[in-house]
């Protein structure tokens, strides 16, 4: 038969307290070795790495963009930063062929293909594709609205008297006062207008900042 080896068991609590005890003596020898921050007590594997960190507590940038002279505490954020201005794009989306000049941006890209809503409000019952479209929404839930129409069934509510008022006057009277010069059509308000004239001047103030996309509104932009 075959000659049964004796394995010595470590218990679960003895072995973690081993590791820990490997782990102090692991930092007292880079503590012995002057790689520890002596600022907050970090300590790295590499001289190079302790270096870049302690430029966090100095505020030390030594790596300048020589275009726009901005200034970075890391090569590596200097090379993404000249992706800028030489409009380089190496990260291509698979589905629609879009370039992106980080792949931070081309994950966030990709999630606009998709129907999943992985941020969900803590407010409200709406959830988002990213991040970003999360923050943006949730800040429409920190602003103070005491001005309440009392002609709506739910009741909306206003920051200003002023936005009441226009409110009244545009749902539920129906003034419109705000007419195009070109077309003769009437707007409620002058924002309405401003936006409708770009149908016919052509401007498209919008800019996506990833591609060469424009557009009249920024709603658009964002959903782009």
């Amino acid at each position: 038969g075959k000659t049964q080896r004796n394995v010595k068991k470590v218990e679960p609590m003895k072995k973690r307290s081993q590791l820990d005890e490997l782990l102090v003596k692991h930092r007292a020898k880079l503590k012995e070795e002057g790689r520890q921050c002596p600022t907050c007590g970090k300590t790295f594997n590499y001289s190079g790495y302790l270096q870049a960190h302690q430029r966090i507590h100095s505020g030390e940038k030594p790596f300048g963009c020589q275009i726009c002279h901005r200034r970075f505490a890391q090569s590596g954020n200097l090379q993404l930063h000249l992706r800028i201005h030489s409009n380089e794009r190496k990260f291509q989306c698979e589905i629609c062929s879009k370039l992106f000049r980080t792949s931070s941006n081309l994950h966030a890209h990709r999630k606009t293909h998709s129907e999943e809503r992985n941020f969900p409000c803590t407010l409200c019952e709406r959830a988002f594709r990213t991040a970003q479209e999360l923050k943006n929404h949730s800040e429409t839930h920190n602003v103070v609205k005491n001005y309440v129409c009392q002609l709506c069934d739910d009741h909306k509510a206003f920051q200003k008297q002023s936005y009441l008022n226009s409110h009244i006057k545009t749902v539920h009277i129906g003034v419109k006062r705000h007419s195009c010069q070109d077309c003769g059509k009437i707007f409620s308000n002058s924002s309405n207008l401003i936006a409708h004239r770009r149908v016919h001047s052509g401007d498209r103030p919008y800019n996506c900042k990833e591609c060469d996309a424009k557009f009249t509104q920024s709603p658009a932009l964002l959903r782009h």
